[in-house]
């Protein structure tokens, strides 16, 4: 599978500083925007992701670093068994949400630190969509954007109104166990998807319809800057982060050889086909 991405991280026009980081692979990027193209072989473990900190001066950027880096490191530990990523990535995420809150014990902080983390995994040749808080992931298939994360709110959860609604009632760290929610998307990525990853940065800020119009341009990196663009003369109220990634080829993983994936069959190039919507 090869890969396309842009990345973008900025803190926006009105905080003092940047609680988001983002990961492209071992990449950690923050006030920062990098184009990567990458090739990834079935036996690749690769992430793509977005952390949006929380918890008051400073902690904030410690959650999100943190949360990137200990990820990162497991999930790289060659020693480490990743035959399992969906549970590998849910015990992961509680190991360190539990480093997180034992860090804020020990600061005395009244306000627990934490973060969200959103975005895609790929392990022993699957790929795993992850979500916890509420930074989203997108997929734009043709010309159609579809949500693929649900928002971990009290909006969502309970329809509490805002401001109210945007509290998180789970998150990495922030006094609490996350709700890790995964699903295997493994084979289901087609040639032409385009994957957005974003901090509420940029959802607060754009309407989705908004984001659908400038994601619909040809390149990966045209399509983010334009999106962190927008978002900034919105009024940048909040730190931004994106990633735009674009599958520009695949070739389905099927770990028995059959060619299959379920009852869903692929093919590649011009007659790609699949029964997903």
């Amino acid at each position: 599978m090869k890969l396309d991405i842009y990345c973008f991280s900025d803190t926006g026009l009105v905080r003092g500083s940047n609680q988001d980081m983002l990961s492209i692979g071992p990449l950690l990027v923050r006030d920062a925007q990098e184009c990567h193209s990458i090739e990834l072989s079935p036996t690749d473990r690769y992430m793509l992701a977005v952390a949006d900190g929380m918890g008051g001066h400073g902690c904030g950027e410690t959650a999100s670093s943190h949360t990137l880096e200990r990820f990162r490191a497991a999930l790289y530990d060659k020693s480490s068994d990743w035959s399992r990523p969906d549970s590998m990535i849910v015990s992961t995420l509680r190991d360190i949400s539990a480093e997180l809150n034992g860090m804020s014990r020990q600061g005395g902080l009244d306000r627990p630190m934490g973060c969200t983390f959103s975005g895609l995994v790929w392990a022993e040749g699957k790929t795993v969509l992850v979500n916890v808080g509420d930074s989203r992931t997108y997929r734009m298939r043709g010309s159609i954007l579809k949500l693929m994360t649900r928002d971990q709110n009290l909006l969502e959860r309970d329809m509490t109104p805002l401001p109210e609604g945007k509290v998180l009632y789970s998150c990495v760290g922030g006094g609490t166990m996350p709700d890790v929610v995964t699903t295997d998307v493994s084979g289901k990525l087609l040639p032409g998807d385009r994957f957005l990853i974003c901090s509420d940065g940029l959802t607060d800020m754009l309407q989705e319809a908004r984001i659908e119009e400038l994601l619909s341009v040809r390149r990966a990196a045209e399509a983010g800057s334009g999106l962190a663009a927008e978002a900034l003369r919105a009024g940048g109220r909040d730190n931004i982060s994106i990633i735009v990634a674009d599958v520009v080829t695949q070739t389905p993983l099927y770990t028995d050889g059959s060619g299959k994936d379920g009852d869903n069959t692929f093919t590649t190039g011009d007659n790609t086909k699949s029964d997903i919507s």
